[in-house]
């Protein structure tokens, strides 16, 4: 720090001067005192000397004692900073009740509404599964009228033609028949006349109902043992000529037409064989000579 020096004015009456001066010296010692407690914490102090004069000659003030040296001080501890100030936490709001209150109902709200639309769309697509499973249920059960219509159709198709082919073959049986009779009756009046009257009684033998030679057939058929198959055409005949004893016993079976299926025509043969010996014609009380019988593979 530099020395200050005050600057005094002279004083206009002499008698003062003392006063004058005593006053600069408590200034100066003042000064020196706080320059010497400042210079003391900092550096070493330096001595300040000030003078005073004045154009008239005076009387030398006395010089002051010098001061001691100061004692050296130790340094003064740094200065902590201070802390920040904690930064206050914003204070929360109360919450306005009317405006809460209008928020909870908004949400509400929405969430009736939402709920409105889910359950709007799960009846729409229970609506949806339902007529999907009606129009299901209406093309399955048209789709089985439809095949059960086919299947009739198909089945009075075949039927017709069943019972037309039995027919024809019903027809075709009786034209036989009626031409082996007619052959037979030809045959054994020819043999009447050759032979003469004694051989007429053996000549009428083979005369015989049509019930019984029907009757004869219908107990071979059913000692027939033979599984048809479906995956036969048709139905084929196998037709045969029995050749009888007088006690109703086979003589022979005489083949006049295969059904093309020896399995089924080894069965009918057996079947004649367990069934005889065959009984007598009701009608004439004997055994014809000869009986000609059809059997159809798929009528057992």
């Amino acid at each position: 720090m530099n020395a200050a020096t005050v600057p005094y004015q002279i004083p206009a009456e002499p008698g003062r001067w003392r006063a004058l001066a005593l006053a600069a010296l408590v200034h100066v010692a003042l000064l020196a005192f706080l320059w010497f407690g400042v210079s003391w914490q900092n550096t070493v102090p330096v001595a300040i000397e000030a003078e005073i004069w004045s154009p008239q000659a005076r009387e030398a003030a006395p010089q002051p004692e010098p001061l001691p040296p100061p004692v050296a001080q130790p340094e003064p501890p740094k200065p902590i900073p201070p802390k920040p100030a904690p930064i206050p936490e914003p204070v929360a709001k109360t919450p306005d009740p009317e405006i809460a209150l209008e928020k909870k109902r908004k949400q509400e709200l929405e969430k009736k509404l939402a709920e409105e639309l889910e359950k709007k769309r799960l009846l729409e697509e229970r609506e949806k599964k339902r007529l999907a499973e009606e129009r299901e249920k209406q093309r399955l059960a048209e789709l089985d009228k439809k095949k059960a219509d086919e299947k009739r159709k198909k089945d009075l198709s075949k039927q017709a033609a069943d019972e037309m082919r039995n027919r024809q073959e019903a027809a075709a049986d009786a034209q036989l028949d009626k031409i082996r009779r007619e052959k037979e009756l030809k045959r054994l009046q020819s043999m009447a006349g050759e032979s003469g009257a004694g051989d007429a009684e053996r000549s009428s033998g083979p005369k015989f109902d049509a019930s019984y030679a029907a009757k004869i057939a219908a107990r071979i058929k059913r000692n027939t043992r033979f599984l048809a198959s479906d995956a036969i055409p048709g139905n084929p005949t196998f037709e045969y000529e029995l050749e009888l004893l007088p006690d109703g016993s086979v003589k022979n079976i005489k083949i006049l037409h295969e059904s093309g299926y020896p399995a089924f025509d080894e069965a009918v043969k057996r079947a004649v064989y367990t069934t005889a010996p065959f009984e007598r014609d009701p009608a004439t009380g004997k055994i014809p000579t000869s009986i000609t019988v059809r059997q159809r593979l798929k009528e057992n």
